[in-house]
């Protein structure tokens, strides 16, 4: 089937879940809208790609494993951290003593801001060192799923040299997410917050890919950002592919809701389809460079 007749299926859709009040219809109408206006030869190819990555299993379901261990790794950190930062939290209020008596006189004074000062010196340390930590185990599953897929050999040099351009992107990205972060929670809104995740997602899959050819950092970091902006144009159509395979695959997940299954499978399905989508982007992306 041509793009141009699915971009026009799909809108037809878009236009039947609009007046049935159907979730969805805007994003249908986008995605149809992308695909009959999009040059026929370029959509083709895409599309063809799109099917021959589905088809690269082994490499999918690989590449998925190297995530969900990840993944389940993190979250153990991070369940530990959390812990560990909710004890030294209770020890620090049993410490501090924050009365009219303890302001005034000057010894009491000086142990609260001691014991304050303490807590936070040992939160930033502990932070710190999680942060590390995940960067750590970060760049090791990346540097399996990327090897992986483009199939080359991890080695030493690749290893150092991506951990390098994990950390510096990691440097430029959490302060940002910090500083927006707090200011999203203070305004009670997401969106902010879900529109920088976009377009971290958006270009990390480029800077990874263009690394695997080159392996130069510096190169990855300024050309990616610069080819991600100016290809823009040519990558929204895997990207709208690519949606479009997630909403087929995600409505029998729908007949799970409300079951204690629902979320096990949810996960499942996000990691398997990462898997896949970046199986896919790789192949996407290099067609452009």
């Amino acid at each position: 089937m041509k793009p141009r007749i699915i971009g026009i299926i799909i809108l037809a859709l878009a236009i039947t879940a609009y007046f049935f009040k159907i979730s969805g219809a805007k994003l249908l109408a986008v995605i149809g809208a992308i695909l009959i206006i999009s040059p026929t030869k370029h959509s083709q190819e895409m599309l063809k790609l799109c099917i021959q990555s589905i088809k690269r299993w082994k490499t999918i379901i690989l590449t998925a494993l190297y995530d969900a261990v990840f993944w389940l790794i993190t979250a153990g950190i991070l369940f530990v951290f959390i812990k560990w930062e909710s004890l030294k939290s209770v020890q620090a209020q049993a410490t501090i003593k924050l009365t009219s008596e303890a302001l005034i006189q000057t010894e009491l004074l000086q142990q609260n801001v001691s014991g304050l000062q303490s807590f936070l010196i040992y939160s930033l340390i502990a932070g710190l060192i999680v942060i590390t930590i995940c960067l750590a185990i970060y760049t090791i599953s990346r540097a399996l799923i990327w090897t992986n897929i483009s199939k080359q050999k991890l080695t030493k040099k690749f290893f150092l040299k991506f951990l390098g351009l994990n950390a510096i992107w990691w440097l430029i990205w959490l302060p940002i997410y910090f500083l927006i972060g707090v200011a999203a929670a203070k305004a009670g809104t997401k969106i902010v917050i879900l529109l920088l995740f976009a377009i971290t997602a958006y270009f990390t899959p480029i800077l990874h890919t263009l690394f695997t050819k080159k392996q130069l950092i510096g190169h990855s970091l300024g050309h990616g950002i610069a080819y991600g902006i100016t290809k823009f144009y040519k990558l929204i159509v895997p990207i709208t592919y690519a949606l479009i395979i997630y909403i087929i695959i995600y409505q029998p997940f729908r007949l799970l809701q409300n079951t204690k299954f629902y979320q096990a499978a949810t996960i499942l399905l996000v990691v398997i389809y990462l898997a896949w989508l970046r199986t896919y982007l790789y192949e996407a992306i290099k067609k452009f460079e």
